[in-house]
């Protein structure tokens, strides 16, 4: 039996969060249209800390935490919530839908 070792690391990085599954999580985040009530983002506490590990997680769970860190209460994006939440998901989410 011949074992193959595989760069982990690697295959994590390839995972992690894309600008294009950026994009479509604040399509979904975007369009109020779309309820995300039931969505839960309990996993997404402490992301923004150095310790926290990667974790898999659904575009509709980043669309509502996007909405709950940068959506204000006048309708308007806040640019700078937005961008942390998206550097933050580049190195910490792995996305389990989308393209």
């Amino acid at each position: 039996m011949q074992i193959k070792l595989v760069n982990v690391t690697k295959i994590v990085h390839n995972l992690l969060m894309t600008l294009k599954q950026q994009r479509l999580a604040f399509q979904i985040a975007d369009n109020l249209d779309i309820d995300l009530t039931d969505v839960d983002i309990d996993i997404f506490w402490g992301c923004g800390l150095s310790d926290f590990k990667p974790v898999y997680v659904s575009l509709k769970q980043v669309a509502k935490h996007m909405r709950w860190q940068a959506l204000q209460m006048n309708g308007e994006w806040d640019s700078h919530e937005l961008n942390e939440t998206n550097l933050i998901g580049k190195h910490k989410f792995l996305i389990l839908d989308g393209e």
